[in-house]
């Protein structure tokens, strides 16, 4: 008997013998569908009966991730209105939200009861905008738009019943895009803040925000921070930029 663990991987056995062999494998297959961050082990029973030991080996073909039958459409939830932004959330009770940027405001959608019938649980209203944009830190969602009004910061406790808790414009009131790293700063660009740069927050205390520093040299439209190096695309100068954000 031997444990496999797989994605989506079928399970194909070569056996060779001098002589004939009496075999059976079950299950002839091996089939799994694994969310991110999922994992999945199957048993695969091999028997010989046979006058002869038996050689064989196990192939674990993956699907890439090019081909169409990798992927299935579970469901779609319908707007009234325009939709910009999508980030997801994972309680630790196995709870998993849609965060959506909508013109009016933030939709907040369970995702894991059912991904064939997605149900708006929560709508959190905010400055009118096109470009709503939403990051996630602890249990706390972070959201900024372009229409102004600060950082809406959304407790996700109990992430069936999101509220806001705080809304946070004491060094910024609109900004494009922002991005949180796994040590707890924020860094909010293309804001009405260090010239629409790296506006940095730190989020110590989630629902009171301090500034931590900026980097002001270039407007940045998005961003991504990793081991303390920012990389800044730098939309009007058409570069990717590297900053060194060590605190």
């Amino acid at each position: 008997m031997k444990s496999i663990t797989l994605g989506l991987s079928p399970i194909i056995v070569i056996a060779t013998a001098v002589f004939p062999q009496d075999i059976s494998v079950s299950p002839d297959s091996l089939y799994s569908v694994l969310y991110t961050g999922g994992t999945e082990t199957q048993i695969l029973t091999i028997s010989n009966n046979g006058d002869s030991d038996l050689i064989f080996s196990i192939t674990d073909e993956e699907l890439g991730l090019g081909q169409r039958d990798a992927f299935e459409f579970l469901g779609n939830l319908d707007y009234t209105q325009e939709v910009s932004d999508v980030w997801g959330y994972s309680a630790p009770d196995g709870t998993e939200l849609a965060i959506v940027g909508t013109y009016t405001g933030t939709s907040f959608v369970d995702a894991s009861t059912d991904p064939t019938q997605l149900t708006e649980v929560a709508f959190i209203s905010g400055t009118g905008s096109i470009w709503r944009d939403i990051k996630t830190f602890s249990h706390y969602a972070y959201i900024v738009t372009e229409g102004g009004g600060g950082l809406q910061i959304v407790d996700l406790a109990d992430p069936m019943n999101p509220v806001l808790t705080s809304t946070y414009s004491t060094s910024f009131s609109s900004a494009h895009n922002l991005f949180i790293d796994e040590s707890g700063f924020a860094y909010i660009v293309g804001s009405d803040a260090a010239n629409g740069g790296l506006h940095i927050l730190d989020l110590t205390d989630p629902v009171n925000p301090v500034v931590a520093g900026n980097w002001s040299d270039r407007y940045i439209h998005d961003v991504y921070v990793r081991d303390d190096t920012a990389y800044a695309a730098s939309i009007y100068n058409g570069t990717l930029d590297i900053v060194d954000v060590t605190t």
